[in-house]
């Protein structure tokens, strides 16, 4: 019996599981085929992009630069002052 927590294994899928798999991963590849075929946008394509994006009133938003964002990784009062 599969326990829920299980690794499924690829030889453990029923047939129209691993098609599925199959169909979506040469799904992706195709978009990636398509996406790197497109080539990078220029300059002028980047502007008319951000110019259509404000006029449809999208807003730029700011994030804060990283050294003020607090630090999560379980150090606790220690990393009270790796950040400036």
């Amino acid at each position: 019996m599969v326990e829920p927590n299980d690794p499924v294994m690829v030889h453990d899928l029923p047939d129209d599981a691993l098609g599925m798999r199959e169909r979506q991963a040469e799904a992706a590849r195709a978009r990636l085929r398509r996406c790197r075929s497109l080539g990078r946008p220029t300059d002028a394509e980047v502007a008319r992009m951000v110019a259509e994006f404000h006029a449809r009133g999208g807003k730029v938003t700011v994030c804060a630069p990283v050294h003020l964002v607090p630090v999560n990784n379980g150090a606790g009062r220690d990393a009270d002052c790796w950040a400036a």
